[in-house]
């Protein structure tokens, strides 16, 4: 072949390498997109020039230019037609080249691999946010009103060089959540809340809906039903999924009533089932040191059972003398009394609202009257000196107008009582002043130093 020919040969083969060179290294710019300070497009890497079938591609193009420098090194080491120099040159910066694309090669390896760790920590991050959003939807469900909803969209920012373009996630929680229940008290866990109903749904509904207000969580109720309304089913059966959104067990037994006994009797004999089922504790964990009784037709305070607490202490302490404590001041009408924190020692059981300990039920039990159980409480031979320990405000209100078993004659009376208003915090209150010992020798210097009027 013609030397000249020969040289025209070598640089047409020297211009397409160039120019295949060229096109090689503008395809690698072109795929390679640089990261973002910002972090912000996470989902570009996700569906761009990171995923594997690009790298493939590239990984191919690579060899494939390695075979044709490889093939014309070769050729031009075999050649007798080009100057020495010349071919030196070329192959240095074809082997530049090389080098330069296993450098392009090895970061494109090192981008897919923070790319990964990012995808990986952005999965993980987006993994534990669908199971905290399971698990407070788990607990919440039941427990919270209709009127509580919504929904918060987790979105960019979840973790570093983790961009805007992040898909939200509606994960539906409340966006109001409220606040933990204080912990159990002893007191809570050992005293049972008793409801007395018959058939007045309606008035059973208010007295409950009070009740959930102020109840403290980890107390039992047990709501003893006398006969088979469906009315007032329906409504222990609505209660009861509240109380346990609140943390209280509930109870719901029935008392088959008997035939020919008047409504005294019958109120009696229904009175001695369900105290006899709060205390029954066979087969359970917790043990029913008190209970606290209530009927369907009464309110109760704020400060109801916190009330109860802070005298629980002495019910149970035989040194003072006590047979029950009430919530209800038979005396308590408008305008005669005032101070909401002042209690007072009684003779006279009020009821209205009561609690009683195991002792003094497990006393009375063998012996429960078939009627006229209040006035029978009352009676010197149960009674054997005990006091009642009562408000100076009323923390019950008896709102019944129609049903009742005294066929309300006494609620025109009834009506007059004060409900305290104020929400007492009793654990601040000292109630030394209502210890035996010390409110006989204040009493009786009251009275000897009393005025005698008309």
């Amino acid at each position: 072949m013609h030397p000249s020919t020969c040289s025209t040969l070598k640089l047409k083969h020297l211009f397409l390498l160039l120019f295949l060179f060229t096109i090689t290294i503008t395809k690698f710019t072109t795929y390679r997109t640089p990261r973002s300070s910002s972090g912000s497009n996470a989902n570009a890497g996700l569906r761009g020039g990171y995923d594997e079938d690009m790298i493939r591609l590239k990984k191919e193009e690579i060899k494939s230019l390695r075979a044709d420098l490889t093939l014309t090194s070769g050729g031009y080491k075999s050649s007798q037609h080009s100057s020495q120099l010349v071919d030196s040159k070329l192959l240095d910066s074809w082997r530049d080249a090389v080098t330069e694309r296993d450098d392009i090669i090895k970061s494109l390896r090192l981008e897919e691999i923070r790319r990964g760790e990012e995808i990986k920590e952005l999965e993980g991050r987006l993994s534990l946010s669908k199971m905290s959003a399971e698990t407070v939807n788990d607990g919440m469900r039941g427990s919270i009103g209709s009127g509580v909803g919504g929904s918060v969209n987790v979105d960019a920012n979840v973790g570093p060089n983790v961009g805007a373009n992040v898909p939200n996630l509606d994960v539906s929680v409340p966006t109001i959540l409220p606040p933990p229940p204080p912990p159990t008290s002893s007191f809570a866990s050992t005293t049972t809340l008793l409801i007395f109903t018959y058939k007045r749904s309606d008035y059973l509904t208010r007295t409950l809906n009070a009740i959930s207000k102020v109840i403290p969580p980890g107390m039992d109720v047990v709501i003893s039903q006398d006969g088979d309304d469906k009315g007032v089913e329906s409504t222990i059966i609505d209660f009861k999924k509240v109380f346990q959104g609140l943390g209280n067990e509930v109870r719901h037994v029935k008392h088959k009533q008997k035939k020919g006994e008047n409504g005294y009797q019958l109120l009696s004999q229904h009175y001695g089932f369900g105290l006899a089922a709060a205390f029954a504790d066979e087969g359970r964990e917790r043990v029913t040191e008190r209970v606290i009784v209530l009927e369907e037709d009464i309110e109760v305070s704020l400060d109801f059972f916190k009330y109860f607490e802070a005298v629980g202490g002495m019910l149970e302490d035989d040194g003072e003398g006590l047979m029950a404590v009430s919530a209800w001041n038979d005396n308590g009408m408008k305008g005669f009394v005032e101070d909401e924190r002042k209690l007072v020692r009684s003779d006279f059981f009020p009821g209205l609202g009561w609690m009683i300990s195991r002792a003094i039920w497990l006393e009375l039990s063998p012996k429960w009257p078939r009627g006229y159980w209040d006035d029978w409480l009352r009676e010197p031979v149960q009674r054997k000196g005990r006091e009642f320990i009562r408000p100076e405000v009323s923390r019950t209100f008896h709102f019944g107008q129609k049903g009742g078993t005294s066929n309300n004659v006494y609620s025109k009376y009834l009506d007059s009582i004060m409900l305290n208003k104020v929400d007492v915090e009793w654990g601040d209150v000292d109630l030394g002043y209502l210890r035996k010992e010390v409110y006989d020798v204040e009493f009786r210097r009251r009275v000897e130093g009393a005025r005698k009027v008309g």
